[in-house]
């Protein structure tokens, strides 16, 4: 019975195996960093290991079989203490202008997966699997994310006070594997000013798939060319809908409203993607507590947006959508059908439409987003 139960129990442990094993030989053919690859050569020793071992209790010369075991696990773990080596510690630079923060139920997780495997690497394998997964993830959406994530990602890697911020995709994986969404990390961009009044925040809310640090730095120079500040809150896989989503959105405007530098009467919600849903539903919340909307390649829930009391709270607030034309998986003509319908009802509606761009509109068209926003920020803070 026992070797019964050892069998299935290699069974199982070989089809993972194989399944991690081809993900592996895609870090460590596409991989980015030397870091990645590091951990991915570090796998491909490892997991041979227990086979062996479990081989060596049917075949003879064990102890030959034992020693080639022992010799790839040594190996594995002493490369997998390199790379954790190198991981970041989490921790802001003295004086640094950007911070991750965790609160409540959150902590820094440095030997995460999410951390021995760098946010770039991490980003550019799923390029390469979540097609096989959803249709909508084409070969043409795929290549451009990729080039995007290296050209953003390679130039994060030139800035220390980013890199040494690690990544907080283990809370995006605890919510797609475990469905636990603990909130209380948020990211935080404050440029440094002379300004004596306090600088206008953008509260962003990061789409599916996570709270990506490209995210910020793409907001990084928006803020420093026109002077605003970025908080940007973290809840799992962006289901901000789901439960908690609406009370993490109010504990980062509760924190902007409380920052000793930032503007609690110039607090503007955007969101990205998914993020669209959360700006609707915290603008519905607390509507009083935001100078406007601003809403990239969203989701938009009309059945929030266009409620009378929605609209009364916000007929006299400036709001903004941007979207790309060639988007496939929010179709442009929802997103104008949408806008239509938000400037029947009477809200003060901006709407612009990028054309032959994508879902990846914030990435691929950075600069015209960064100018669109700087200066809808600008003329919207001066109202």
């Amino acid at each position: 019975m026992l070797k019964f139960i050892v069998s299935v129990a290699a069974a199982l442990y070989l089809v993972g195996a194989v399944i991690i094993y081809v993900l592996a030989g895609l870090l460590l053919a596409h991989g980015a960093t030397c870091q990645g690859r590091l951990f991915a050569v570090a796998v491909l020793l490892g997991l041979p290991a227990p086979v062996l071992l479990w081989f060596a209790t049917y075949l003879q010369r064990k102890r030959a079989i034992i020693t080639v075991a022992l010799a790839l696990g040594a190996a594995a773990l002493l490369l997998l203490g390199i790379d954790y080596g190198l991981t970041p510690d989490g921790r802001s630079l003295p004086g640094s202008a950007v911070h991750s923060c965790f609160t409540g139920a959150t902590a820094y997780r440095r030997a995460s997966l999410a951390n021995l495997v760098p946010e770039m690497d991490q980003l550019i394998l799923a390029t390469y699997v979540v097609p096989a997964l959803d249709p909508l993830m084409d070969k043409a959406n795929t290549t451009e994310l990729r080039g995007q994530v290296r050209e953003i990602y390679g130039e994060m890697r030139r800035a220390p006070e980013f890199e040494c911020l690690g990544s907080v995709l283990n809370l995006t994986y605890r919510d797609l594997f475990l469905g636990c969404r603990p909130s209380g990390h948020f990211y935080e961009y404050i440029p440094k000013t002379t300004a004596q009044r306090r600088l206008p925040v953008v509260l962003f809310l990061h789409g599916s798939l996570g709270n990506f640090r490209g995210y910020l730095w793409v907001w990084k120079r928006m803020a420093d060319e026109y002077g605003f500040a970025i908080v940007a809150p973290t809840f799992g896989a962006g289901n901000w809908d789901e439960p908690g989503g609406e009370e993490a959105i109010e504990q980062a405007r509760r924190y902007c409203a409380a920052h000793p530098v930032l503007d609690p009467a110039r607090i503007y919600l955007a969101g990205l993607s998914n993020g669209g849903r959360g700006v609707g539903l915290g603008a519905r919340r607390a509507p009083q507590a935001y100078r406007g909307l601003i809403f990239i390649s969203p989701v938009l829930d009309e059945d929030v947006l266009l409620a009378d009391p929605f609209v009364a709270a916000w007929k006299d607030k400036p709001i903004l959508i941007l979207h790309g034309t060639a988007d496939n998986r929010i179709p442009v003509s929802y997103i104008s059908g949408a806008a239509h319908l938000i400037a029947k009802r009477g809200l003060r509606l901006e709407y612009e439409p990028y054309d032959g761009q994508t879902h990846f509109l914030f990435f691929t068209s950075r600069d015209k987003v960064r100018t669109k926003i700087g200066k809808w920020l600008t003329a919207a803070a001066d109202d």
